[in-house]
């Protein structure tokens, strides 16, 4: 009897891991998805010394991320990258790359 219930647990076990494989390459190819993103607007610091993306009709700001913004801010600005959630559930855009716009 324990021989059975031994079999059943591997068996178990290996369902699961497959199904977490599965659910972890549609989460890579939904974020490899996003990644070619592409946002234009003026790029700000808010108040707590963070930057975002002041988009131009809709005055939406857009939280960012990423290396070497600081040297855009005040800028009109072409970002593009991905959609990203952190850990607080908050959701930014990381940007991959950006360009003046003139």
């Amino acid at each position: 009897m324990k021989r059975s219930f031994r079999g059943i647990s591997v068996v178990l076990a290996l369902v699961a891991l497959a199904v977490g494989s599965i659910g972890m390459s549609t989460a890579q190819e939904s974020e490899a998805e996003s990644s070619d993103v592409t946002l234009a607007g003026l790029l700000a610091m808010d108040d707590e010394g963070g930057y975002v993306l002041v988009e131009g009709e809709s005055g939406e700001e857009i939280t960012l991320e990423g290396e070497g913004l600081a040297d855009y801010v005040d800028s009109t600005v072409e970002v593009t990258g991905g959609w990203a959630t952190d850990d607080e559930d908050n959701h930014y855009f990381y940007v991959a790359g950006i360009e003046r716009v003139e």
